[in-house]
């Protein structure tokens, strides 16, 4: 127990030391000014970071190394996007990409992430990152572009429980997605006795989101959700469709043309590439395609009954998102 101690204590204090801040802050600076490639970064972070703590470890001291990894991860992030020349942004991403990298965020193709200024992964304590865990973060490309920004208000993804994004994605500012929410049920207990209720997030291809939506629960297919929209997500708009309203419920104001012959060759193609990274990613996607192929298969003035139409689907999906989390 005490060489235990003895280890964290040293990579704790190697981590938060002033001459470790210092060399990242040099090294950020030499990049932005065309001094250093981006090779240095990585080596730098290769040496710093321990991937094999950045996942979900119930061992106590391992969870103490990844929460200083963690607020390293953040300390960096936030001066990249305080430096002067942040403002080139579509560069500084590739910069932001590879911090998200040794996070622990699960990515197949990290240089398909556009990251903007402004985006954050915490966890519902609000910088206690002992109970934050980015390796719930699943980024599935699928060699599609996935574009997130801050640049206009924070975004900020909520990894407390599992968050997984196919691409291609395209996410405005001040965004939340998030996996918890409060718990006013027992009319004994106050607010912060009653705690959390924590659930996962699945965002399906080619969706949308814009400003200053807040997401709790699934998107599916092609799904636009307008800005200012509060989504509780117990019903999800089917595949098609833009949705909007303020409040705790929302409606689906216009279903979007869909693809003649279901599914579209590039969703296709997203299918295969996610299957050479992962099999049970790939084969989800894969079979989760074919729900929404029966269901645009229904007649159309039967598609534009939600949610009525769209419920007995809905179903099919949440048992096969159930067996994906087992």
């Amino acid at each position: 127990m005490k060489k235990g101690m003895s280890v964290l204590r040293k990579m704790v204090t190697d981590l938060l030391s002033r001459n470790k801040v210092e060399l990242a802050e040099k090294l950020i600076d030499s990049w932005f000014y065309g001094e250093e490639k981006l090779d240095s970064i990585e080596n730098f972070l290769s040496e710093s970071i321990d991937l094999k703590y950045q996942k979900d470890e119930k061992d106590e001291e391992a969870r103490k190394i990844r929460t200083v990894q963690n607020q390293f991860i953040q300390f960096l992030l936030k001066y990249v996007d305080s430096h002067p020349l942040s403002v080139r942004d579509g560069s500084t991403s590739k910069l932001r990409s590879l911090m998200w990298k040794y996070s622990g965020i699960k990515c197949d193709d990290f240089s398909k992430l556009d990251i903007r200024t402004g985006v954050r992964f915490d966890n519902p304590e609000g910088g206690d990152l002992v109970k934050f865990n980015p390796s719930n973060i699943t980024i599935l490309t699928g060699g599609k572009k996935v574009f997130i920004t801050g640049l206009r208000g924070d975004t900020y993804l909520d990894g407390s429980g599992k968050i997984i994004i196919y691409g291609a994605f395209n996410c405005a500012s001040g965004v939340s997605i998030f996996t918890h929410d409060h718990e006013f049920k027992a009319p004994d207990k106050t607010l912060w006795a009653q705690g959390r209720s924590f659930s996962n997030t699945i965002i399906y291809p080619e969706c949308f989101i814009g400003e200053d939506v807040f997401v709790f629960g699934n998107l599916n297919f092609r799904n636009v959700i307008a800005p200012k929209t509060v989504t509780r997500l117990k019903i999800s708009p089917p595949p098609y469709t833009i949705a909007g309203g303020v409040g705790s419920s929302y409606g689906v104001k216009r279903i979007l043309d869909s693809a003649e012959n279901f599914p579209p060759d590039f969703l296709k193609e997203t299918i295969t590439n996610i299957k050479k990274y992962s099999e049970k990613y790939g084969t989800h996607l894969e079979k989760y395609v074919r729900i929404l192929g029966d269901f645009l298969k229904t007649e159309e003035k039967d598609r534009d009954k939600y949610p009525e139409a769209w419920l007995p689907y809905q179903a099919k999906i949440a048992e096969l998102e159930k067996k994906l989390f087992k």
